[in-house]
């Protein structure tokens, strides 16, 4: 009886999980502002997060970043956080972390200490 209730409770769950991040590419925006936002997803990863046009305060004053992220992992139950330092020597970090919804993906990306920004974002399957 026990074992029988263990496969109907791992039957149900799979379906939710395989739909946690549907793949393929994904487009979007930073919410209140015009950087756009794009990634795909293979597997359980998230791959080439990009942003294009965040606004940020740097050392020289206020300027628009490019945000790069590489790769993510996807956990099953659809989120993902991810601490990138795009140049090895730096102190710049990038914070990456959201939630899949179905089709539909919504975080937040934030960078410091040199450029500081912190953006949300929203992105659906295409």
């Amino acid at each position: 009886m026990r074992r029988a209730t263990v496969i109907v409770l791992i039957a149900l769950a799979l379906p939710a999980l395989a739909f946690a991040a549907p793949a393929g590419k994904y487009r979007g925006k930073v919410v209140g502002d015009s950087g756009k936002v794009t990634f795909r997803v293979v597997g359980n990863k998230l791959k080439k997060f990009t942003i294009d046009g965040v606004g940020a305060t740097c050392p020289g004053g206020f300027t628009l970043v490019t945000v790069y992220v590489p790769e993510a992992k996807i956990k099953a139950d659809g989120t993902f956080y991810r601490r990138y330092k795009p140049v090895a020597d730096a102190d710049q970090k990038i914070t990456l972390k959201g939630r899949f919804n179905g089709s539909r993906a919504k975080g937040t990306v934030k960078g410091g200490p040199l450029c500081v920004y912190k953006e949300s974002w929203t992105a659906k399957h295409v």
